[in-house]
């Protein structure tokens, strides 16, 4: 009975990092201890925390790249999670650069404390309140947090705040006008827009990935500038296509629809396992700028 809310890169290379994905897991989970409290998530759940958070560094690294993030940088990880892109960023800018991990998990930076770098600390924190942090950043990151939120524009002004003018931001997130697994399983649809819905009622929103260029205009920053980012099961590998995909579902679900919905979900993962021909799953990544004040301005300062 259903839970009713809703009427480019080779195979070889995707086996690779998987490979290394599941070496940054094992780090991780042989590491850490307790559990994530935040949303009562199993290990298998924080696994597949941990591997989305290095499955996608390769293009990850080319966003921040082309965002202009750089050696000697001292950079804002905003709801940095269980700190695997945090740990790959300070890896990045070197030790001449530091980069702060903020999130609001207590759960999550016990993990992240574990693998983190000497160039890196972490902080508990909300993003509606980073007032400890105004201008201190050269580059802030953000990744898969605003699709969660409920006052995205507050969310947007207090990250403004934490930069230095002239500092640079980037900013990936879903927006699943751009998803499809074919050929179908029967459920897909139902499953897919039935958690759209559950996410909207808790204040989120899965579609939020084509609102960013509108948030950070308002917020103040300029040179805004977006792309598309599509996984495939050829640029990140079959499994861990469907793990980014499906397996976080269930978790958005009563607990008293949980069960029932992870086996929807599993029918439908073990369906794509043997059936799937192609898939995508898109999000947005936009990057900007905090503007230097003019002239006019620095003479009022």
């Amino acid at each position: 009975m259903r839970w009713g809310l809703a009427s480019g890169r080779s195979e070889s290379h995707g086996r690779d990092r998987s490979r290394r994905d599941h070496r940054m897991v094992d780090l991780v989970m042989s590491r850490q201890s307790g559990s994530y409290a935040f949303v009562e998530f199993d290990d298998t759940e924080r696994r597949r925390l941990v591997m989305q958070g290095s499955a996608t560094w390769s293009f990850e690294r080319e966003f921040l790249e082309w965002t202009g993030l750089k050696a000697g940088d001292r950079v804002a990880d905003v709801a940095c999670g269980p700190g695997v892109i945090s740990r790959l960023m300070a890896e990045y800018v070197g030790d001449e650069g530091f980069v702060t991990g903020i999130d609001i998990s207590d759960e999550l930076l016990k993990i992240a404390e574990t693998i983190k770098r000497e160039n890196s600390a972490f902080e508990q924190g909300s993003v509606y309140d980073l007032s400890d942090h105004r201008q201190q950043y050269d580059f802030v990151y953000v990744r898969l947090l605003f699709q969660h939120l409920e006052r995205p524009l507050d969310a947007m002004s207090q990250i403004f705040s934490i930069l230095k003018p002239g500092g640079k931001i980037c900013v990936l997130d879903s927006d699943e006008s751009v998803f499809g697994i074919f050929p179908p399983h029967e459920d897909l649809s139902f499953l897919i827009r039935e958690t759209q819905a559950l996410q909207a009622q808790r204040g989120g929103d899965r579609f939020v990935g084509g609102k960013l260029g509108y948030l950070m205009r308002a917020s103040g920053f300029e040179q805004v500038a977006p792309r598309i980012f599509v996984m495939t099961p050829e640029n990140m590998g079959r499994d861990t296509f469907l793990d980014v995909v499906l397996k976080f579902r269930p978790q958005l679900f009563p607990a008293e629809f949980r069960k029932e919905a992870t086996e929807r979900m599993q029918a439908i993962y073990d369906h794509a396992l043997k059936h799937m021909t192609y898939g995508h799953n898109g999000s947005f990544v936009v990057k900007a700028v905090r503007p230097s004040p003019g002239p006019a301005t620095r003479e009022k300062a």
